[in-house]
């Protein structure tokens, strides 16, 4: 299930979901109508305007994954101790918060994870989040989470920790198989259980702590 879905269960039926930035405020927001996919942020606000763009600083069309960038009514325009424009700050009066994400044909909002979390694979980008809804839609596994480990020859490998309801039983090889099949050159190239992936007390995944997670589990044949 999704965690849209577990709240609802848990908690109330009554949810709404807003994504927002400290620099713009509200973007959007979706509403109890709506299906309960974690990646689903509504119809963009009034006053305010999303695009998303590919690679080649050109509008996506829809259902195609690029990333984002907003102008909304209020937003701030600087930063008091500015930077050098690295893919989040303003640009041309536009605001980049440095996620990636996509447009439905209803006009409604996706946010598919942050655009320096996507995995390089020879020139492919993979977005962690699609791995990581593919794994935990399978059966035996909790949640996940997958990053790029580095590599001479291909810039990126996909890989991923899971956890798992019960270690012993869950077969990482079946795993990989089914992946390849639904993902195809997207898939992890390998596996790990993890008792625990790290996490922030927000509850988002600590994706710069899982390389040195990955290492030392390497290091004592795990």
């Amino acid at each position: 299930k999704s965690v849209r879905t577990l709240v609802m269960d848990a908690v109330s039926p009554q949810l709404y979901v807003r994504y927002a930035t400290t620099e713009t405020g509200a973007l959007a927001m979706t509403s109890p109508d709506d299906e309960p996919s974690d990646d689903l942020c509504g119809i963009p606000l009034p006053g305010v305007v999303v695009q998303i763009l590919n690679l080649d600083d050109q509008p996506c069309g829809s259902n195609e994954v690029g990333v984002l960038r907003v102008k909304a009514d209020g937003m701030a325009d600087a930063y008091l101790h500015p930077e050098p424009f690295s893919g989040k700050g303003w640009h041309e009066g536009w605001f980049y918060p440095g996620d990636l994400g996509w447009m439905d044909e209803r006009g409604r909002l996706h946010v598919q994870g942050r655009a320096d979390d996507v995995i390089n694979l020879n020139g492919i980008k993979i977005a962690p989040d699609e791995i990581e809804a593919a794994l935990a839609a399978e059966a035996g596994v909790r949640c996940a989470a997958a990053f790029g480990l580095p590599s001479a020859v291909h810039g990126q490998l996909p890989v991923a920790v899971l956890e798992a309801d019960d270690a012993q039983a869950i077969s990482l090889d079946a795993l990989l198989a089914k992946m390849r099949e639904r993902l195809g050159v997207r898939a992890p190239r390998k596996l790990k259980v993890v008792a625990a992936i790290p996490r922030s007390p927000q509850g988002k995944i600590l994706r710069r702590d899982l390389p040195a997670l990955w290492r030392e589990m390497d290091k004592y044949g795990q």
